[in-house]
């Protein structure tokens, strides 16, 4: 099983996380985000406004990405007999 590490960009602001620069770039200009991070901004007064934005580091295994394939890969849904117990 091999783990990679992969790069996404978190607004601090608005607690969201992008995958790419494309769609980080896209929310900067947002209104909603230019609301929050004037309030981030007055209640972090130190905080530089240019490392709002930084890079997270994230680890990716191939083993939970397999898993998450099988069980999306026949595009059937999981289902539970009505007849199980689910509290044992």
């Amino acid at each position: 099983m091999s783990v990679s590490i992969e790069t996404h960009f978190k607004c601090y602001p608005c607690a969201k996380i992008f995958k790419t620069r494309e769609p980080m770039e896209e929310h900067k200009r947002s209104k909603k985000h230019k609301k929050s991070e004037k309030a981030y901004l007055l209640k972090h007064p130190d905080q530089d406004p240019s490392s709002i934005f930084r890079s997270i580091h994230t680890e990716s295994s191939d083993f939970m990405s397999e898993i998450n394939k099988s069980l999306t890969s026949n595009n059937e849904p999981l289902t539970v007999p009505e007849d199980s117990d689910l509290s044992k």
